[in-house]
C-alpha cells in the first residue's frame, strides 16, 4: 500500500453505493459554464485521495492529501453489523489509528435509516450522535464527520425550485439532522453522478453544498466526488465520466466548497493515462500554483 493511509478493512466502504435516486427518463445535456470559466482559486482548497486502485503511485507529489475512511467493518465485530451500536473498543482503536496517521476521518455508516418511520429516524439520529461522540472523546485532535449525512443526499428534490413543496420537505428533513452536523467538525456531502445530465448535476451539487452551509458556523465542506457513474444507473454503472464532465465537477467544488474527497475504484489497476487523472493533474497544477 502506498503512503495514502486509508482505513479500509475487510470489506470496502460502501460510500453511498446503495443509495440511489429513482430516475425519470433523464436526458443527457451539456453544460460548460463552470468548466469553460474556471473558478477563482482558493488558497486553502484541499483535495483528498480516497481512491483504492491497485498499484497506485504516491499521489501526494501532485498535492493530494491522505484521508482515513472508517467503515462498518472497522468498528463492528465480524458478523455483528446488526448490533445497534458498534463495539466501543473497536471505535477507540480506529480513532487512535486516525490520530496517529492522517488526523482526518470520514465515518461511513449507511445502514441507519434517516427516512421513513419517524421513530426509526429518531433512533438513528441518536446512534449517529453517540458514535461521533465516542470517536471524538477517544481522539479529540482528529477532525471527523460523516459521509453523506447532514445534509441528506437527494437528487430530484434538490434540483427543484427553492420554496417548492418537495424542496422545502427536503430542507425540513435536513433540519432534523442539525444535531449531527453540530457534532461534526467537517461536513462531507455526497455529489456522485447518477445521470449524464451535466446541468442537472450542477444544480444538485450546488444545492447540496448550500444545504451543508445552511447548518451555519465555519465548518469546512468537503464534497465527495467519484469519477465514475453510480451503480444505480444500469446503463452507465462504472463508466468513467467524460473528461469535460469531470473537469466541471472539480471546478464546481472549487467554486462552492472548501475541498474534495475523490473516491475511486477498489478493484481496478491504476492507469496513469486515464482521462480523469489527466484532468485531475491539470486541476492540481492550477490550484497549487504559488
Amino acid at each position: 500500500m502506498n503512503s495514502i493511509r486509508l482505513l479500509l478493512f475487510s470489506i470496502p466502504c460502501l460510500l453511498g453505493w446503495a443509495q440511489s435516486p429513482a430516475p425519470p427518463n433523464a436526458k443527457a445535456t451539456s453544460l460548460s459554464l463552470v468548466a469553460d470559466h474556471p473558478a477563482t482559486l482558493k488558497p486553502d482548497f484541499v483535495v483528498y485521495d480516497a481512491t483504492s486502485y491497485r498499484h497506485k503511485p504516491d499521489l501526494a507529489r501532485y498535492g493530494l492529501k491522505p484521508v482515513s475512511l472508517v467503515c462498518m467493518s472497522a468498528i463492528w465485530p465480524a458478523g455483528k453489523h446488526s448490533d445497534p451500536l458498534p463495539d466501543k473498543t473497536l471505535v477507540r482503536s480506529a480513532a487512535l489509528r486516525v490520530a496517529n496517521s492522517t488526523g482526518i476521518a470520514v465515518l461511513d455508516i449507511e445502514h441507519w435509516p434517516l427516512t421513513g418511520d419517524p421513530a426509526a429516524v429518531e433512533e438513528s439520529i441518536t446512534k449517529y450522535e453517540t458514535l461521533i461522540r465516542w470517536f471524538k472523546k477517544d481522539a479529540p485532535s482528529v477532525k471527523v464527520g460523516y459521509y453523506g449525512v447532514a445534509p441528506m443526499r437527494n437528487y430530484w428534490d434538490a434540483i427543484l425550485p427553492a420554496g417548492s413543496p418537495k424542496y422545502s420537505a427536503w430542507q425540513k428533513a435536513n433540519d432534523g439532522l442539525a444535531s449531527i452536523a453540530r457534532l461534526a467538525d467537517i461536513l462531507f456531502p455526497s455529489l456522485y453522478t447518477f445521470y449524464g445530465d451535466q446541468e442537472g448535476w450542477s444544480k444538485y451539487a450546488v444545492q447540496q453544498i448550500r444545504e451543508a452551509r445552511r447548518y451555519g458556523g465555519e465548518k469546512p465542506v468537503y464534497v465527495f466526488l467519484w469519477q465514475q457513474y453510480h451503480g444505480s444507473n444500469k446503463k452507465l454503472a462504472g463508466t468513467y465520466l467524460a473528461p469535460e464532465f469531470w473537469r466541471l465537477q472539480l471546478e464546481t467544488a472549487l467554486k462552492y466548497a472548501d475541498g474534495v474527497v475523490i473516491w475511486g475504484e477498489y478493484d481496478e489497476t491504476w492507469n496513469e493515462a486515464a482521462p480523469w487523472w489527466i484532468e485531475t493533474k491539470s486541476f492540481m497544477r492550477r490550484i497549487n500554483k504559488p
